[in-house]
């Protein structure tokens, strides 16, 4: 068989393709199912006790909040890297916050060594 008969006899059966919504409509559905799970997790297992003094912490709310826009805008990124034309930057959408994060992560474990001192590790 030559190619350009593989190619006739492929291409004669063709029918057309649906669409794939926007990533952006496609990233929000995600994660109202996301939210629906994580708020189902929290009935099925309870949230932290202390959970209202916690907020209060600048530190525990700027990780919570830095946490919460990595994993949307990781989210949307992997939807809109799903169309084939979209440019592969889209990766670095959500590094911002994820080294907001992740230093927060360790401003917080330094502050904690601090307290407790070098000679309280062991």
């Amino acid at each position: 068989m030559r190619t350009e008969d593989l190619i006739a006899g492929l291409a004669s059966d063709v029918k057309p393709v649906k669409r794939l919504r926007p990533p952006l409509t496609r990233a929000a559905s995600w994660l109202v199912l996301a939210t629906v799970v994580l708020f189902l997790l929290c009935v099925s297992q309870g949230i932290r006790f202390d959970i209202a003094q916690r907020l209060h912490d600048p530190s525990f709310t700027l990780a919570l909040g830095a946490s919460l826009a990595t994993g949307i805008l990781a989210a949307f990124a992997a939807f809109a890297l799903s169309l084939p034309d979209r440019s592969r930057l889209w990766l670095l959408l959500p590094f911002p916050t994820l080294c907001l994060w992740l230093s927060n992560i360790g401003y917080q474990c330094l502050t904690q060594w601090v307290s407790i001192g070098p000679q309280g590790v062991s």
